[in-house]
């Protein structure tokens, strides 16, 4: 795979290839090829879409490993990376399509079984566009990069970008997730869908999530349950999530943590964050099938 790496900044080169992320992209692949393994996809061969592929690494590795079995599409918005995705893929002895297209518009003209958002900013400017289209148990998987929103730093710009606030503590990474997760299931909702998280992961200062979708109305109501808020110590970090709403107001003196801290400290040592996804951030069914799919060392 060859990429303009001029600069160690991906901002200022669109195209810019990281190999330290091989990571993020075996790990999509693995999703990708337990969710061909399982039959879940309405199509054959599965309909893949790579969003955000300035260098086409993850759709090649997808096309080079699992072959006739996916039909991939690669975009760019960006002419030059359409050049470099082409090259690439010229490299590899493969034939995929290329479409050089803005993400949202891309995701609006027809609906896809896998959509991948590798995202050097905030992820949720794409939610709405890949949750209208995706198709019956199709899978969406981002990873979002270098998104300050997701570190705690400030939590107004959570607030503002996804809808939740989040705060610094030793469990901040699955805090994250879950606002992450959070954010594509109103996504989801609005589109009567709802979303099952097969896998998430932290890898640096990435964050990447990949949820099963399924269309329906009563499921998709379902869902909003697991969009509540959570009570955080601020003195011992522990914590607990609210009920789910049943349409009363709840009483924050009426959520009792396990520690003592609100007796012991000096002033107000608790306060509300989110709302954050209160289910499961994985399957561990689906985990062993993407354990069972071994890729190779290929340097995408």
């Amino acid at each position: 795979i060859r990429g303009d790496n001029k600069t160690s900044c991906p901002r200022k080169t669109p195209y810019y290839f990281n190999e330290d992320y091989k990571f993020n992209r075996l790990f999509v692949s693995s999703v990708l090829a337990a969710y061909v393994k399982s039959g879940l996809s309405v199509s054959s061969p599965v309909k893949c879409a790579d969003v955000l592929g300035p260098c086409g690494a993850s759709g090649i590795t997808w096309k080079k490993h699992l072959g006739d079995s996916v039909n991939v599409i690669i975009n760019d918005k960006i002419e030059m990376a359409c050049d470099l995705i082409k090259d690439n893929i010229q490299r590899n002895h493969l034939q995929i399509t290329v479409s050089s297209k803005d993400p949202c518009i891309f995701l609006h003209e027809r609906g896809y079984n896998f959509v991948y958002l590798d995202c050097s900013n905030e992820a949720s400017l794409y939610f709405d566009s890949a949750f209208r289209n995706i198709a019956r148990n199709g899978i969406i998987v981002v990873t979002t990069k270098d998104d300050s929103s997701l570190h705690g730093g400030n939590p107004e710009v959570a607030l503002r970008k996804y809808s939740g606030r989040i705060v610094r503590c030793f469990y901040a990474p699955e805090m994250a997730i879950r606002l992450v997760i959070a954010a594509m299931a109103r996504s989801a909702i609005s589109h009567n869908k709802s979303i099952e998280v097969l896998c998430s992961t932290v890898f640096k200062n990435t964050f990447t999530v990949a949820v099963l979708c399924t269309k329906s109305p009563q499921v998709s109501s379902k869902c909003t349950e697991n969009l509540r808020l959570l009570k955080h110590c601020m003195v011992c970090e522990e914590r607990l999530f609210y009920p789910a709403s049943d349409g009363f107001p709840v009483d924050p003196k009426n959520i009792q943590l396990d520690c003592e801290c609100s007796k012991n400290a000096p002033g107000k040592t608790a306060q509300e964050l989110g709302p954050l996804w209160a289910g499961p951030i994985f399957n561990a069914d689906f985990i062993q099938e993407m354990l069972a799919n071994k890729f190779g060392s290929d340097n995408v």
